[in-house]
C-alpha cells in the first residue's frame, strides 16, 4: 500500500507513467489501516485499545450481538489526522461482530461513545474466539481499479504499478476504497470496514479473500450502523 501521495507520484513516475499521475491521484482515497501486532497475553492490551479478535470491550448496559463472533475493535481515537474521507466521530469505539456461519445476515457493527464505562466481555458457550492481536494504525492511500469508467486503467502496465499500492494485507482497514480482489463496491456505498484474512489469528474469508462492511455517507454521518451490508471476496 502506498502511504501518501509522494510516494504513489513517485511510484508512477518510475514506471514512466509520470504523465497519468494527476489523474489516477485525483481518485485515490486516504483510510486508516491498521496491522496485527504481537499481543502474548490479552492482558497486554489495554481497555478499549484497537485489536483484532479475543474478547470485545462493551458498555455495561451494551449486550454482545446474539450467535455473533467478535472480530475487530477500532479505538478511533487511534485514527491519525487526514486517514479518513468518511464522517466518523475522532473518539469511541467500533466493534465488529459476525455469525460466520450464516452470510445472509450482515456483520453487527456497534459504535461505543468514549465516555462509556467498558468491561472485558466472556463468549457464551459455542462462540468462536479468535487469538488476538494489537492492531497499529497508519495511513495508507487507496484505490478501487475496478471503476470501469476510468480511461487510463485500460493500459495493463499502469495497472500493474497500481496494484501494488492496492493488494490486500493482514489487517483491517477503516474507511477508504476497498481492496478489489473480484469486483469493486455497490455505487453509492462507502467503505466502513475491510477485515482481511489474519492466518496468524485464525481468521480466514474463504481463500485468502475480505470481508466488507459499506453503508451510504448519510448513514455512516448518522451512525446507524444497523444499516450496513456485508459482504466477502477471496480467490
Amino acid at each position: 500500500m502506498a502511504a501518501d501521495v509522494n510516494a504513489a507520484r513517485q511510484a508512477l513516475a518510475a514506471a514512466g507513467f509520470g504523465a497519468d499521475a494527476d489523474k489516477i491521484l485525483k481518485l485515490v482515497r486516504p483510510a486508516c489501516f491498521f496491522r496485527p501486532a504481537v499481543a502474548r497475553f490479552e492482558d497486554d492490551i489495554p481497555l478499549g485499545a484497537s485489536k483484532i479478535g479475543g474478547r470485545p470491550d462493551l458498555a455495561e448496559d451494551t449486550p454482545w450481538p446474539e450467535d455473533t463472533a467478535f472480530l475487530v475493535q477500532i479505538n478511533l481515537a487511534d485514527v491519525p489526522d487526514g486517514a479518513l474521507d468518511i464522517a466518523l466521530p475522532r473518539e469511541g469505539l467500533i466493534s465488529c461482530f459476525r455469525n460466520d456461519e450464516d452470510w445472509d445476515n450482515p456483520a453487527a457493527l456497534l459504535y461505543t461513545p468514549p465516555s462509556a464505562v467498558l468491561t472485558r466481555r466472556e463468549a457464551a458457550e459455542g462462540i468462536v474466539l479468535f487469538a488476538q492481536r494489537a492492531l497499529r494504525p497508519s495511513v495508507v492511500l487507496t484505490l478501487d481499479v475496478d471503476r470501469a469508467d476510468i480511461p487510463v486503467f485500460e493500459d495493463e502496465e499502469i495497472l500493474d504499478v497500481v496494484s501494488e499500492w492496492v493488494v490486500p494485507e493482514e489487517g483491517v482497514q477503516l474507511g477508504g476504497d476497498r481492496s478489489v480482489i473480484q469486483s469493486g463496491g455497490t455505487e453509492g456505498e462507502r467503505l466502513v470496514l475491510q477485515i482481511g484474512s489474519v492466518e496468524e489469528v485464525g481468521m480466514m474469508w474463504g481463500d485468502l479473500g475480505c470481508l466488507y462492511i459499506s453503508m451510504r455517507p448519510d448513514e455512516i454521518a448518522a451512525l446507524r450502523f444497523d444499516k450496513a451490508v456485508t459482504d466477502f471476496q477471496c480467490y
